[in-house]
C-alpha cells in the first residue's frame, strides 16, 4: 500500500511535467518563432532518442536503477532550471537535445523499479491506475499552461524550471519506495508511452 501511495504521487507530479513536455514544440514555434524545420527537427530528435533506451537498458542490467533513475532525473527533468538563460530556438533546441537524451535513461531505470515493488498480478492495475493519475492530471495542467502562455509566450523562461523541479520529484519519489525484501533489481524494457 505505501507502494502505491508513492507510486500514485509520483504519478501526478509527472503528469505536471508532462503537461509541459508535450508543449516543447508549441512554445518552440510561438514563443520562440522558430522556423518550421527546426520544430519538425526537435520533434525527429524526441523519437529518435527513445532508441538509446535499449542501450541504457544493457548497461543498467549489470547496476542497480535507483542511483541512474537520479541522475537521469538531474539530466532530464532538473536542467529544465536552465530555461531562464534561452533566448533564442537555438539555445532552446539544444536544452531539449539534453532533455531527451536522458529521458531514454528514466524507461529502463524506473521499469525496474516498479517491476521489483509490484507483484506481477498487481502490475496491470497499478499501471492503469498511474496512468489515469497523470492523464487528469496533464490534462488541466496543459489547460493551465496553455492560458499563462498565452497571457505571456515568454513566460514559458519561468514555467518551464517549475515543471522541471516537479517532475524530478516524480523520480526522486521511484527511487525512494521501498526496496524488495529478498529481491533484485535490474533494469526493464520501457513502458508505453507517454510515461517520460
Amino acid at each position: 500500500r505505501l507502494t502505491m501511495r508513492r507510486y500514485l504521487l509520483g504519478m501526478v507530479c509527472q503528469g505536471v511535467w508532462w503537461s509541459g513536455y508535450i508543449l516543447f514544440p508549441f512554445v518552440l514555434a510561438k514563443s520562440l518563432l522558430a522556423p518550421g524545420w527546426l520544430v519538425t527537427f526537435t520533434v525527429i530528435l524526441e523519437s529518435a532518442s527513445m532508441v538509446l533506451a535499449i542501450y541504457w537498458g544493457r548497461i543498467l542490467e549489470h547496476s542497480g536503477p535507483r542511483r541512474w533513475l537520479v541522475w537521469g532525473g538531474l539530466g532530464g527533468r532538473a536542467v529544465m532550471v536552465l530555461m531562464l538563460l534561452v533566448r533564442g530556438p537555438l539555445a532552446f533546441t539544444a536544452l531539449l537535445a539534453v532533455v531527451y537524451f536522458f529521458s531514454s535513461l528514466v524507461y529502463p531505470a524506473q521499469n525496474g523499479i516498479l517491476q521489483a515493488n509490484i507483484r506481477a498480478d498487481r502490475r496491470g492495475e497499478a499501471y492503469g491506475r498511474g496512468a489515469l493519475a497523470q492523464h487528469l492530471t496533464a490534462a488541466a495542467m496543459s489547460l493551465l499552461l496553455g492560458l499563462l502562455l498565452d497571457r505571456d509566450p515568454q513566460s514559458y523562461r519561468w514555467l518551464y524550471p517549475l515543471l522541471g523541479l516537479v517532475g524530478f520529484a516524480h523520480l526522486l519519489i521511484l527511487a525512494r519506495l521501498p526496496r524488495p525484501a529478498g529481491g533484485r533489481e535490474t533494469a526493464a524494457a520501457a513502458p508505453p508511452r507517454p510515461s517520460r
